[in-house]
């Protein structure tokens, strides 16, 4: 690794080791909670069923009365996402200090290499 590429990687990791400081929880987005293993839970599949309940509720089935899961093409969301729960990450808060000290080590250490990157000027 040359000079810039420590001092890059110790800036980012000294805004990482900040941005955990100020932060408390972190949610997730639906789609985030779904890779995390959220959707397998016991509370999706409740979700679901509510989802399906308000459907049927609601008059959204066709004549034969089965489930007519795209009637509204045009948005972007279903229910059943609307009504999962977010994942919360919360890191511990003494988390924060080793990230950003070693990312201050890092960043010095980019300062004091050499600036030439070590070749030999003829």
């Amino acid at each position: 690794m040359n000079r810039v590429q420590f001092m890059t990687l110790g800036l980012v990791l000294v805004f990482i080791g900040t941005q955990l400081y100020f932060v408390d929880t972190y949610v997730l987005t639906h789609k985030a909670s779904k890779l995390a293993g959220q959707s397998a839970s016991k509370t999706y599949d409740q979700a679901a069923g509510a989802a399906q309940n308000f459907y049927n509720q609601n008059g959204y089935q066709n004549q034969s009365g089965t489930f007519q899961p795209y009637m509204q093409t045009g948005y972007s969301n279903s229910l059943a996402d609307s009504m999962l729960p977010r994942k919360r990450i919360t890191p511990p808060k003494w988390i924060c200090w080793p990230i950003f000290f070693l990312g201050a080590v890092f960043f010095l250490h980019g300062i004091a290499l050499p600036a030439g990157g070590g070749g030999s000027s003829d």
